[in-house]
């Protein structure tokens, strides 16, 4: 597991600091983390349409 922390105001949603790409065989994996609004952090992701991205909520009901 890969783990990165940010102090507050240090990266810019248009920094490359804020984006972690993944190299997949399907193709690249981007994950943009956006600034915070109060409690709440703002993650984007950019993956091919091959790729399926789930809340891992929304697995547990898949599964349950």
């Amino acid at each position: 597991m890969l783990i990165l922390t940010r102090k507050a105001g240090s990266a810019d949603s248009n920094d490359d600091r804020s984006r972690l790409t993944l190299i997949t065989e399907d193709g690249p994996i981007s994950i943009v983390l956006n600034e915070g609004r109060g409690n709440q952090v703002i993650v984007g992701i950019d993956a091919p349409d091959s790729v399926e991205v789930v809340r891992d909520e929304l697995l547990e009901l898949d599964y349950a």
